[in-house]
Parts: structure tokens; C-alpha cells; sequence
């Protein structure tokens, strides 16, 4: 079964919330492919979030092997930064998609002294305080409602994932020169003597970026996560089969990618096996992951503001002979704002 990649589906009112999530009061940042919100939940039950899978999926079981480890991951760690700082007596988290059929889920704290625990939230939303929460229970759950601890849990969720467990991924880094002419040599040429070129002259060299169709519909080299089992260079030649729909002719590591001492992912110089798509300027889309690809001069790369600091530390290393970079682009932390929409 395939399914498309794309971010964004028309009527789909998750989509949209996506979609303007900066202006959104309740948006509060981005974790392991889900972007986080306050729960409508947190009305009642504070300190409830909402986590939307990024890409439009109405199943878990929608998204192929390799990412699923991310919003299970989402999940796990905003379920124990909900318990690290409201401490409840026990957590709901549930999946719906009934009225909106976007993979997303809610986290919800339940709390001691709850007149009938056994209810689900979704069956007492239309009582009051009063029928829910015992007396001394209410005066609790008024304080922590006033204390706005969502903005306090998502912290805390970004803080659990400077040391994440997931699957590594493999990036290749494309490059060729700017000069016609000289690509067919440099196509058949040695690594070791493309490394060094590049090195004595990158502003004559560029590198192939691919503009991803999900997510924020960002710049990237081609290459994505590990499947069980696979050793990095693996991974590399059949993520660039997949998304470019071509092979690699040669290819070496060229660095490493750390995040809070944990080995995130590994960059490999590679140069195509297709001639064709060494020299042409235009990549027709291959794959519903990629909107499209591009050459960028190397300098260029490393100054463009909408670049992310991970692709700009690869053709670093590529440059500088650096085995190892740490960066984190997966995280985005929006401070909470109840006064003013603009994020």
C-alpha cells in the first residue's frame, strides 16, 4: 500500500491547524514529528495536551516502519513531562479521529478526588466542576489551571529528548562542479581526488539539495531513517533509490551526527551511478517524498538563512575534514502567549 507524502490535505481541519499553528494560542512547538497543542481537554482536566502526527495520516499504521519510533517516542515523552509536573494520580491517552480523521491523540491527567474516576473525559464534558472534582479536588484543579503548566510540560518534553532513542539516518551529500565541462571527469573520478578538489576550490562546486513534500517542506540531502537491521551505508543506497530513483556509483562517510552525545545520524559524499542525473541541472520528482531538487553552490549553502544548520554542518565537515558535528533541528520550542497571536 502507498501512501502520499504530503503534509497538507484540503478540509482537513488538523491540516489547517498545522498549517497556521504560529498564530495559534495553544500551539506550544514541535517533538518527534508531532507538533504539540493544548488539549480542548485542558478546559477541564490542565496540564492535557494534543499531539498531531505532521503529515496527514489516519492510521498509526499508515506510516511505513522506519517512522514509527518518532510520534511513539512523542508519545512517551509527553506523557511523562505531563507526570514530571502535574503529577496525577493516572493518565488517559487516547486516539479518536472519528470527527477528523488526521492521526493525532490526547494526553489527559487524571486527577485524585474525581467523583467518578471510572468515566472517561469525554463522557463528563457536559457536567459541571461540581458533579467531577470532590471539593478539596476543585481547589486544586482551579490553582493549576491558573498556573498555565502546559508551556512548564512541554519544556520539560524537550529537555527528556536531548538524549533520544531512534533509528539513525543517512544523508548523501551530492557534488559536482559548477563547470560543465568538467563533470564527466569528475563523474569517474576517485573520491579521494573529489574530496580534495572540493577542499582547494569549494566556491567552483555545488551540492544537490532535495525540497521535501511534508513536514515543513524544507531543504534537505537526499537519505532518511534506518530500517531495522541496516548498517548506515544501506540505508543510504536505498533512500537515494527511493526518493531520487537512482543508484550510487561510490560513496564514503564523510561525518557523524551527534545530539546530546547520541549518535544521530551519518553524512556520506556519493556520487551518482547516472550520468544523466550527475550533469542535468532539472530533476523530474521520483518520489511523492521529494517536491523537487536543486543545485546550490557550496558557499551558498553554508549562508542561506533558510538552510537548517544541519545540512549547512554536513557540507562543513565535507570541507573542513570534521568527523563529527552535534545539532538539533528536530525541536521547536513556541513560547505560549495568551495575550498575543503572533508567535
Amino acid at each position: 500500500m502507498k501512501f502520499p507524502m504530503t503534509l497538507l490535505n484540503n478540509g482537513c481541519s488538523l491540516c489547517e491547524k498545522i498549517k497556521n499553528r504560529r498564530s495559534d494560542p495553544s500551539y506550544l512547538g514541535t517533538i518527534c514529528e508531532c507538533h504539540v497543542f493544548r488539549s480542548p481537554f485542558g478546559e477541564r482536566w490542565p496540564g492535557s495536551l494534543m499531539l498531531v502526527y505532521e503529515r496527514h495520516r489516519e492510521e498509526l499504521s499508515d506510516i511505513v516502519s522506519n517512522g514509527i519510533p518518532a510520534p511513539q517516542n512523542a508519545l512517551l515523552l509527553a506523557e511523562q513531562g505531563i507526570r514530571k509536573v502535574i503529577n496525577p494520580n493516572r493518565m488517559n491517552v487516547v486516539k479518536f479521529g472519528n470527527v477528523c480523521p488526521h492521526l493525532h491523540w490526547h494526553l489527559i491527567p487524571r486527577f485524585s478526588g474525581e467523583l467518578q474516576p471510572q468515566k472517561t473525559p469525554w463522557e463528563l464534558q457536559n457536567l459541571s466542576d461540581e458533579q467531577i472534582f470532590s471539593a478539596t479536588a476543585l481547589t486544586d484543579i482551579i490553582a493549576i489551571r491558573q498556573e498555565n503548566f502546559e508551556k512548564q510540560i512541554f519544556s520539560a518534553v524537550v529537555d527528556a529528548n536531548k538524549n533520544p532513542a531512534r533509528y539513525f539516518y543517512s544523508a548523501a551529500v551530492v557534488v559536482r562542479p559548477k563547470k560543465n565541462s568538467l563533470r564527466k571527469r569528475y563523474f569517474e573520478a576517485p573520491l579521494s581526488e573529489i574530496i580534495a578538489a572540493v577542499r582547494t576550490n569549494p566556491s567552483e562546486w555545488e551540492s544537490l539539495l532535495m525540497r521535501r513534500n511534508y513536514d515543513d517542506y524544507g531543504w534537505d540531502h537526499f537519505g532518511g531513517c534506518a530500517d531495522v537491521g541496516e548498517f548506515p551505508k544501506d540505508t543510504l543506497l536505498r533512500e537515494v533509490r527511493e526518493e531520487a530513483g537512482w543508484g550510487i556509483r561510490d560513496c564514503t562517510e564523510i561525518a557523524r551526527h551527534w545530539r546530546g552525545r547520541v549518535l544521530r545520524g551519518f553524512a556520506f559524499i556519493a556520487i551518482p551511478n547516472n550520468l544523466d542525473a550527475y550533469c542535468n541541472d532539472i530533476h523530474p520528482s521520483f518520489s511523492d517524498e521529494v517536491s523537487s531538487a536543486q543545485w546550490f553552490s557550496l558557499p551558498d549553502i553554508l549562508h542561506r538563512k533558510d538552510f537548517s544548520e544541519t545540512i549547512k554542518k554536513r557540507t562543513q565537515c565535507l570541507l573542513d575534514g570534521s568527523v563529527d558535528f552535534e545539532c538539533d533541528d528536530s525541536i521547536t520550542l513556541v513560547a505560549i502567549q495568551p495575550n498575543n497571536t503572533e508567535n
